[in-house]
């Protein structure tokens, strides 16, 4: 017992300590580009398109890839107009865009094959008599998820068709109506 007392006469004798540095504050969180962004938790997208034409386009995830379902007045009776997904966020930036997509494919035709076509080439829609077009079939090139998502980017319909060959956009001309793939849950 007589130890515990001479310890702790020692340790109150002990020279001082000098006090650690101090912690550095953490590095502020880093913020990636909007390009960059890793979408989770999409299940379907919409954007209502305006512009020369109207419309809505919707893109659903479902067994076997996406189901994009248009609906769009104002087009030119019994005409193609290419429809493609574009890599802007804003119409305002959709003008000279790339097709949304890795960066490894070129332009293709929308039925080509994984690596041959940007996940953004949707192929045509037809005017009818009335200049109203449908276009519905499931795509499995077009993610809703990841950093390829199509969600928050641009969804275009062209003045013309697009021939699924041509640089930049197919030969389909200028944009005729365009809207932003917002997610809805």
């Amino acid at each position: 017992m007589r130890a515990v007392p001479l310890l702790l006469l020692l340790a109150a004798c002990a020279p001082d300590r000098p006090a650690p540095p101090p912690v550095p504050p953490p590095d502020p969180p880093r913020i990636a580009s909007a390009d960059t962004v890793d979408v989770q938790g999409v299940s379907a997208v919409r954007a209502t398109l305006a512009g020369a034409a109207s419309g809505t386009v919707t893109l659903r995830a479902m067994e076997g890839g996406t189901r994009v379902l248009m609906t769009v007045d104002g087009l030119r009776e019994d005409t193609y107009h290419g429809v493609q997904i574009l890599s802007a966020r804003s119409c305002e930036a959709a003008d000279g865009s790339p097709h949304l997509g890795d960066g490894r494919a070129t332009h293709g035709p929308y039925d080509a094959i994984r690596g041959r076509r940007h996940a953004g080439d949707l192929g045509n829609i037809r005017g009818d008599d009335r200049g109203r077009g449908r276009f519905d079939r499931i795509d499995p090139h077009v993610p809703l998820a990841g950093y390829l998502s199509a969600a928050n980017r641009a969804v275009v319909v062209r003045e013309h068709q697009d021939d699924g060959v041509a640089l930049p956009h197919g030969g389909s001309g200028g944009i005729l109506a365009c809207g932003v793939l917002s997610p809805i849950r």
